[in-house]
């Protein structure tokens, strides 16, 4: 009876408990929602990348094709001002693992986007008249702790094949 008549007299309202429970909840749901908005803004990042990394590899993979997979396929001579396109330095280049059996042809550095890249073209000789053309791009993560080979990120690939009737030089 003396807590009923207690509690007329001050009132209802919450216990100093029942304040520090709805403190935490919200405080683990505040925390929970930050976190959530910077995953999501770090896959959204990687997103970009990969996509532009695609478009590099596509671009290069098809021009060089369509050049007719010669050993002379240069995308800094071929693409001028259209892409901003340039030779790596020879230790870049010495840094290139192309895939087995293929032979490095050239490595480049990209700018897409605002975006830097790194371009491997390497060629591997199927028969007389086939040959296999791929390139490999490569990009330097944006955020800590990105896997990735030779410590420089994460790496798009696409390989395709020219034919010339004549034979390769």
């Amino acid at each position: 009876m003396a807590t009923q008549r207690h509690r007329i007299q001050h009132g209802a309202g919450l216990t100093l408990v029942e304040l520090t429970v709805a403190v935490c909840v919200l405080g683990i749901a505040f925390i929970g929602q930050a976190q959530y908005r910077y995953y999501a803004t770090l896959d959204a990042r990687d997103a970009l990348m990969r996509n532009g990394a695609a478009r590099v590899a596509l671009l290069f993979c098809e021009t060089w094709r369509a050049a007719g997979g010669t050993d002379a396929f240069s995308p800094v001579n071929h693409f001028g001002s259209c892409l901003a396109v340039t030779a790596c330095s020879a230790a870049v280049r010495e840094s290139w693992q192309p895939p087995e059996g293929f032979t490095l042809s050239g490595a480049y550095e990209v700018t897409l986007d605002g975006n830097t890249y790194q371009a491997g073209l390497s060629r591997k000789q199927m028969t007389g008249t086939l040959r296999a053309l791929n390139v490999t791009v490569r990009w330097v993560p944006r955020y800590p702790n990105e896997p990735g080979p030779n410590g420089t990120g994460k790496s798009y690939q696409l390989t395709t094949y020219a034919a010339s009737m004549e034979g390769w030089n």
